[in-house]
């Protein structure tokens, strides 16, 4: 399965997985280093570093970004 990592508060991490729903699990359960908006899988009752699966989230989150920012002033004063 596929998480997202959203955020680390003290000591446990908040994921998200492929169903959207939060998990929260100890940060001692995940490779060291980790940091919110890296991708993990879970196998075999651990979770790894997903580094391809981070990369392709980063670059569509920067294709959109790009659009929004390109669209964003369509020069209509509001």
């Amino acid at each position: 399965m596929l998480f997202s990592v959203d955020r680390i508060i003290g000591k446990t991490a908040v994921l998200i997985g492929e169903d959207q729903k939060p998990l929260e699990v100890p940060l001692s359960m995940l490779p060291k280093g980790v940091k919110p908006g890296e991708m993990l899988y879970y196998e075999n009752n651990e979770f790894q570093y997903a580094p391809e699966k981070t990369k392709e989230r980063r670059e569509t989150i920067a294709g959109v970004l790009s659009q929004l920012l390109a669209h964003g002033d369509d020069g209509k004063d509001k």
